[in-house]
This record gives structure tokens, C-alpha cells and sequence, in this order.
């Protein structure tokens, strides 16, 4: 039982750090948000037409409004296809 414990703890103290590093990096718990900024920053655009793209990538797929799940994704995608951008 004591086993458990150490391993549940150690999860939710793992999921916590991970939550909070995205926090800090992206301020903002939103993945269509992480991806507008990762975008932006990438190719050097304002924020705002970052934030357009995506929604035109979305709305070209037929998806009006994009869910967690599909930002999420699509964020993962963005991510492997660009790589992460540099850091500030």
C-alpha cells in the first residue's frame, strides 16, 4: 500500500511540474494559445496574425470552433513539423 502512495505522489507531483512549466512558459493553459505563440514567434509575426492563421487553418477544415483536444493536436503537430522555437 505504502508503494502506491510513493507512486501516485510522485505522479501528481510530476503532472503538477508539468502543468506548471507550461504556465509559465505560455501563460496560458489554452493549446490553441501555446500554438498562436510558438507560431508567432516562429516566423517572427505578431501575435494577432498568428492567432488568425490558426483560425483560418481550423476554419478551412471545417472546424468553427476548435476544441481542447483539436488544439491540442494540432499543437503537437505544429510542434514536430516546426520544431519548438527559440526561447526568449
Amino acid at each position: 500500500m505504502r508503494r502506491v502512495r510513493i507512486i501516485v505522489f510522485v505522479l501528481v507531483v510530476g503532472v503538477l511540474a508539468a502543468a506548471a512549466a507550461i504556465f509559465v512558459s505560455y501563460s496560458s493553459f489554452d493549446p490553441c494559445e501555446w500554438m498562436a505563440q510558438d507560431l508567432a514567434e516562429h516566423r517572427g509575426m505578431p501575435l494577432v496574425m498568428a492567432r488568425t492563421e490558426i483560425r483560418g487553418r481550423f476554419l478551412v477544415n471545417g472546424v468553427a470552433e476548435p476544441d481542447l483536444g483539436e488544439c491540442m493536436l494540432a499543437w503537437w503537430r505544429f510542434r514536430a513539423e516546426e520544431g519548438p522555437p527559440a526561447r526568449r
